[in-house]
């Protein structure tokens, strides 16, 4: 086996962790051996003179998935989505909020809360940019796809028309996305089959999840063949981009 690192730069978060008034920063990192296991980590980079510095990493646990991270006065605190007691590693539903805080110099956590069971309301109130129709898929560039969830719809621009579909769940993560109403307007044949092909990869939802830093949404084709949607969060400064 190898060891593998994974830098995820578009979840890197800033603050003050250390009380000298400058920024520190915060990324994840995610672990793996060759094995099943993707063990994700907050590594701590505290500001030293304007040169970053190792403050070690958390384990915020075993194939987990990252909901948001932010520094707050003095700490880090990090919503996840990981395994309850009699679930397992590869499919946690459970919702935890864990604080980090420097200790000794080093990141450590300090304090770990169970917030429930993720649903499809944690998904209600988000905005989001499509990033890519799947992972062999070269990035988009122009950020002109969008999907926004709120009230048991999802809504936005395909790329030409603008779109609407109710969408709902049987549990957990589990998506169904109803039948798409969308405008009519015609555009140039390389941006309607682009729309064509999100909107039939939306519309064969079949779950979602957070990826770091990102939303990703899991369907089946036509054919059968399983794919995902990528989404970076709307406004951010990689809408449009990804590290990838």
């Amino acid at each position: 086996s190898r060891p593998v690192v994974t830098y995820f730069d578009n979840t890197l978060v800033h603050g003050d962790l250390d009380g000298d008034g400058v920024d520190d920063a915060v990324a994840l990192l995610v672990e793996n051996s060759g094995g099943s296991g993707s063990f994700f980590y907050a590594g701590a980079q505290p500001n030293r003179s304007g040169e970053a510095a190792d403050a070690g990493t958390a384990l915020l646990g075993d194939r987990v998935q990252l909901i948001s991270m932010e520094i707050a006065d003095g700490q880090v605190t990090a919503e996840i989505v990981t395994q309850g007691p009699d679930e397992g590693l590869c499919c946690g539903t459970l919702k935890v909020r864990k604080t980090l805080a420097l200790q000794d110099g080093r990141l450590v956590e300090i304090a770990s809360e169970e917030l429930g069971t993720v649903s499809l309301d944690d998904l209600m109130g988000t905005q989001w940019i499509l990033q890519r129709l799947n992972f062999d898929q070269p990035p988009l560039v122009d950020g002109t796809i969008s999907a926004d969830f709120a009230d048991g719809v999802v809504s936005g621009a395909g790329g030409c028309n603008s779109y609407s579909a109710t969408v709902t769940s049987e549990g957990g993560q589990l998506l169904t996305v109803g039948p798409i109403a969308a405008t009519a307007m015609a555009c140039d044949e390389e941006l309607d089959a682009l729309e064509a092909n999100y909107l039939a990869a939306l519309q064969a939802a079949t779950g979602w999840r957070f990826f770091p830093g990102q939303l990703a949404v899991d369907y089946v084709a036509e054919g059968g063949e399983q794919g995902t949607l990528f989404f970076n969060p709307a406004g951010s400064a990689n809408a449009a981009m990804s590290p990838y």
